[in-house]
């Protein structure tokens, strides 16, 4: 479990999943927003709760673990949470909770399509720069990057 001034973001359970489903079925712009594409090696999903009503308000995931490299996504599909900075919160305690308890991994990473400003301005806003812009699974996508601050 990981604690912030604001959410609880735990392993998810499958107890989650409805909820989660009901807010994508109601909001199917979520899904346009954040589409699944690429490849997702070895997922390890959280559900994200906020501490003042423990409402459950999103997902986040952390997949496609290498030698020195992770990736990681997130979903609010409240949005009435949207642009409030939970966003923020959830990628800088994942980057933390990486950073920290993984010392082999050097570079965080997150995908969004181009289009999606609020994801680009959250990823950017937590320390992550553009590196690349493709095409995946029909979606122009922008690929971004953290890396871990290497103490001189």
């Amino acid at each position: 479990m990981i604690e912030t001034p604001h959410l609880t973001i735990a392993d998810r359970q499958l107890e989650d999943i409805p909820t989660e489903e009901l807010y994508l079925n109601l909001y199917p712009e979520i899904k346009e927003l954040d589409p699944s594409v690429g490849e997702s090696i070895n997922p390890t999903f959280y559900s994200i709760f906020t501490k003042e009503l423990n409402k459950h308000i999103g997902l986040c995931c952390l997949y496609n673990f290498t030698t020195t490299e992770v990736e990681l996504g997130v979903r609010i599909f409240i949005t009435d949470y949207w642009n409030k900075g939970y966003g923020s919160e959830v990628v800088n305690a994942l980057c933390e909770y990486v950073f920290n308890s993984c010392p082999q991994i050097m570079t965080v990473l997150a995908k969004t399509p181009v289009y999606n400003i609020r994801a680009v301005r959250c990823y950017e806003k937590c320390g992550f720069t553009q590196y690349s812009r493709a095409l995946l699974s029909g979606y122009d996508m922008i690929f971004m990057m953290k890396s871990r601050e290497v103490e001189q």
